[in-house]
This record gives C-alpha cells, sequence and structure tokens, in this order.
C-alpha cells in the first residue's frame, strides 16, 4: 500500500494537482540525515512510473502562499555560474553564444585541494533543442567517458525518442531508450520504455494516456511486458470542471484479472479557482472509507491564509493540525503560526518569522518553539545578498546549549530580487557567485522581431531554474513543463500577454531527478526545450 500511495503521489504532481502538506512534514526546521557520500549524479534510467518519489507531498503550502514569485520583464537577469556548498562541492557553468549550457563541471574538495569530478557537455540544433549530453568522470588525471543521451525530434520539436548508451570497453553500448507518440494537439499517447539485453532491444513497460477537448488528461494506463505480453498494472480515472481545475481522480490497480480501486479524491474550488477543500478516501472491505481532509481559506489577495488538517478517527473527522499565515502588503509571508489540536482546544505549537530587506529580498527565516508561553530559538536561514539583489551567502542554524551552530537542511538561495531560486540540498553553508544572462541581454539590446525561446538557466539545476522567452507581439501564451513520459506536469504560464522579454520561474520541489521539457505556445510558434534535473 506505501509504494502504490507513493505511486499516487507521483501522478498528482504529474497531473498538475497540487497535494496537501502532511502534518509529519511540518516540523519547523526539519534537518532530513545528512546523505553525502557521494555527489548527486544524473538518473542512469529515465523517470517512470517505477521511480517514485518520496517526497512530493512536500511544499503546497509554499506554492499556495508564496504566489509573489511570478514571471516579470527583468533588465538583467542574473544566473550562478560558480555554486560552493560547504566548502567541499563546487559546481561551475559555461555557454555557448545562444546562452544554453555548454559545459558543467562538478569539483570535490580534499585536503584544502578541488579535484575535479564529474562533468557534463551538450550539443544543441539550429533550434537550441539538446541533442547530445555526454557524462564523463575524472579518473586517474584525465576524463573518461561515461554516460551518453541522445535525443530526436518531430517537426513540432516534439521529443520522439531517448537513447542513454553506456562506455564500455571503450566503445558505446546501448542502454536504454523510451520512445512517444502524440496526437494532432501534441499531447502525448504513449510511451515505450525498453532496455538492451542480449544485443537486442526488449520491452520493458508502457504508459498509454488520453486527454478531454482542453488538452486535460482523463485517463492514465501504466502496463509491463511480462512473459511476451503486456500486463496491466495501475489505473488513473480523472475529470475536471469548466475551469480545467481537477475535481476527482481514481486510482486503481489491477488484481487477479480485474482493476481494483485504490484511492479516491476529491477536490473543490472557490471561484477564483483556488483549491478549498481535499477528500482523501481508501478502498477498505468493497466501500469507500474517508481518511484525511485539508480545507484551506485565502485573503482579499488570495493569499493563503488558513490551512486545517484532519483525520478520520472512528467515524469522525479529528483536528490534527492548524496553520495560520500573514503577509506583507506586496503578498510576502511574515509569519506562519503552527497549532496542535489538543483535548478540546487547539495549542500554539511553534512559529516561523521571515524578515526582509528594503529590496524585499529573504534575509533572516526564524523558527522558534513555544515553551509554556514563552519563544525559544529553534533553527534559523540566514542570508547575504550583493547590490543586485542576488544571494551569495546563505547559512542554516540550529540552537544547540543557548548557541548558534551549524547544521543541515536544504537552502533555497533567491537572486534576481527575489524573482528567481534555487535549493541547494542538505547543506550548512552556501556560497554562490553570478554572471548576468547573456541570451537575455542580447536579446533585449538587439529586440529581436521574432519569437524565441532561451535554455533554462541553470541547467542542470535543483530545484528552481529560470525560462526565458521574447515575444515580438501582443499574442496568448502557454508555457508548460512534462516529464519524459510526455505528462504535463505544471502549467506556468497559460495566458494574454504583451510583446517583450519574459523570465519565468519553475520550482521542480519534490519531483525526481530526471529529464524533462518545456513547451512555449504563442500564436503560431511553438518550441521545446529540455530541462535537467539533479538532486
Amino acid at each position: 500500500m506505501k509504494k502504490f500511495f507513493q505511486s499516487l503521489i507521483l501522478f498528482f504532481f504529474l497531473a498538475g494537482i497540487v497535494v496537501p502538506q502532511t502534518v509529519t512534514e511540518r516540523v519547523p526546521g526539519k534537518v532530513v540525515k545528512p546523505h553525502r557520500t557521494e555527489t548527486a549524479k544524473l538518473v542512469l534510467k529515465p523517470t517512470t512510473h517505477r521511480i517514485l518519489p518520496y517526497n512530493l507531498t512536500e511544499g503546497i503550502v509554499q506554492r499556495l502562499r508564496d504566489k509573489n514569485l511570478k514571471a516579470g520583464k527583468l533588465d538583467t537577469t542574473y544566473h550562478p555560474k560558480e555554486i560552493t556548498v560547504d566548502d567541499s562541492l563546487r559546481t561551475t557553468y559555461t555557454y555557448d553564444d545562444s546562452g544554453n549550457v555548454a559545459v558543467a563541471i562538478i569539483k570535490i574538495k580534499a585536503n584544502g585541494i578541488w579535484f575535479n569530478y564529474d562533468r557534463y557537455t551538450y550539443t544543441y540544433n539550429s533550434k537550441n533543442m539538446p541533442l547530445t549530453e555526454l557524462w564523463e568522470i575524472f579518473d586517474n588525471g584525465a576524463w573518461v567517458k561515461f554516460y551518453r543521451f541522445t535525443y530526436t525530434y518531430d517537426n513540432m520539436n516534439n521529443p520522439l525518442s531517448q537513447l542513454s548508451e553506456a562506455w564500455k570497453n571503450n566503445a558505446w553500448e546501448n542502454y536504454w531508450k523510451l520512445t512517444y507518440t502524440y496526437d494532432n494537439s501534441g499531447n502525448r499517447l504513449s510511451d515505450l520504455y525498453q532496455e538492451w539485453t542480449n544485443g537486442a532491444w526488449v520491452d520493458v513497460d508502457r504508459i498509454t494516456m488520453t486527454y478531454d477537448n482542453s488538452g486535460n488528461m482523463l485517463t492514465y494506463l501504466y502496463e509491463k511486458f511480462e512473459n511476451g505480453a503486456w500486463m496491466n498494472n495501475d489505473r488513473y480515472t480523472m475529470t475536471y470542471d469548466k475551469n480545467n481545475n481537477m475535481l476527482t481522480y481514481l486510482a486503481e490497480q489491477y488484481q487477479n484479472g480485474a482493476w481494483v480501486n485504490v484511492e479516491r479524491i476529491t477536490m473543490t474550488y472557490d471561484n477564483n479557482n483556488n483549491m478549498l477543500t481535499y477528500l482523501s478516501e481508501e478502498w477498505q472491505n468493497g466501500a469507500w472509507v474517508n481518511t484525511s481532509r485539508y480545507t484551506y481559506t485565502y485573503d482579499s489577495k488570495n493569499n493563503l491564509a488558513s490551512y486545517l488538517s484532519e483525520e478520520w478517527q472512528n467515524g469522525a473527522w479529528v483536528n490534527y493540525s492548524r496553520d495560520k499565515y500573514t503577509y506583507d502588503t506586496t503578498g510576502k509571508m511574515l509569519t506562519d503560526t503552527w497549532e496542535l489540536w489538543g483535548d478540546t482546544s487547539w495549542v500554539t505549537y511553534a512559529r516561523n518569522t521571515d524578515t526582509y530587506d528594503t529590496k524585499g529580498n529573504l534575509l533572516k527565516s526564524l523558527w522558534e518553539l513555544n515553551d509554556k508561553g514563552a519563544w525559544m530559538n529553534y533553527n534559523t536561514l540566514n542570508y547575504t545578498y550583493d547590490i543586485n539583489g542576488n544571494a551569495t551567502h546563505g547559512e542554516y542554524l540550529v540552537w544547540n546549549n543557548g548557541a548558534w551552530a551549524p547544521a543541515m537542511t536544504d537552502i533555497t538561495m533567491y537572486y534576481n530580487n527575489g524573482k528567481s531560486r534555487l535549493t541547494i540540498p542538505q547543506a550548512s553553508v552556501v556560497d554562490i557567485q553570478y554572471t548576468s544572462s547573456i541570451a537575455a541581454l542580447t536579446a533585449e539590446k538587439s529586440m529581436v522581431k521574432q519569437f524565441s525561446l532561451s535554455q533554462n538557466y541553470p541547467n542542470p539545476f535543483n530545484p528552481t531554474t529560470t525560462i526565458s522567452y521574447f515575444l515580438p507581439r501582443d499574442t496568448r501564451v502557454k508555457l508548460a513543463i512534462y516529464d519524459v513520459l510526455g505528462t504535463e506536469v505544471k502549467v506556468l504560464e497559460n495566458q494574454d500577454k504583451t510583446a517583450g522579454n519574459y523570465h519565468v520561474e519553475f520550482d521542480a520541489s519534490g519531483m525526481p531527478t530526471g529529464v524533462y521539457f518545456y513547451r512555449l505556445e504563442a500564436g503560431e510558434f511553438t518550441a521545446v526545450k529540455k530541462l535537467l534535473l539533479i538532486k
């Protein structure tokens, strides 16, 4: 059941549904035990139904209330060119003339000396679509080939295939392959995953999807190839309202020759398309049984005002936790007060207070615990910025024996005056050097009179990156993210836009390592580019 629920959460994220955050994940300053035995690397196999993330439920409250991080025009865009973590891990980037990432190099520090570790080299076609990725490791004083990825596309820039090869015995050997099909609207209909075995491609699994006229996914079928035949495994069915908000979601598993209910989600929304309620039910003994319920309220500016979590116990809903939020006039969160339900009333457990500089950049995020009415320090994130509003230094500290001490957690670094951000996993100190976006500056100075979609920066990224595009005239714009399965992960923009340069932040928090694509539709113009998320 646990594995299937993880699969359920994964599908919700792929379908663009914001999943409520569980109370156990709301412990202030919760630190995951560090896992630094090796540097994060590219996933060797595609992010398919088989590879399930464990933290996709995290971040809903951040997404609902942190609405200030939206697309906006920037005179100059800055991007990290060198990131140093705990003075032990460093990543540097170089770019081609079109602003695409050409080379990314990872170094580690030992005995005070920086050593090469991994190198990623990219090539692109004339449309700035990635053609190849070469992954090398540094061994015995030289770069050694390790893995290679090759991509093909149709005339609409939809990815047709993705090939992974491993370097063995001084030659490239096939490893795995993904093949895609589409309908006339560009919706991905099927994905076939194969592995190279005994000199031939062998089917492993397949995904088939259907859509309504608005492009909303209606069904998602996952099959495995076993004993020479395709076998049903999981099936998901969705319904939507007239505003394309998902109303219901049904998850089923194929057991003993029949589809069996597993989980059902029901959601409601207000007139502003804000989620109001989220009800989760499980199929038990032939009937649907309530499991959890989340209720949301909003202020007049559509900022999340409160978040209530309830559990179903002994035939009734029981309060579990509640968060209350306050904001400044620009929509930046000032406080988050977390309460737990006692025997008969709410008990304040902790609070988070954020402070900002005059430009709205986050300087400190402080968590405190309520100790019999007195607030006690718990943990803090502190930041330093350059004159351009880019965080150059970030540190995480915990209160220990009456003093602040370094500790490890995920540190989010903000830049471009808060319009962009990236999260460094499991770090105590992060230092970043920045460079301005050459491609963006060139476009702004020359005012090229044609549609264009730039390569995201940084790329690879974790977990945020910025996508830039240029509109020569006013038009309707849709910018969306897709995974390698062709599932629409998130719609970043879907509205009318005036002519000009735009820079949009994409936050992939909670998404698994892997290859993703972003697609821009603007009038008759369509372009697709690849993102690489590495955690």
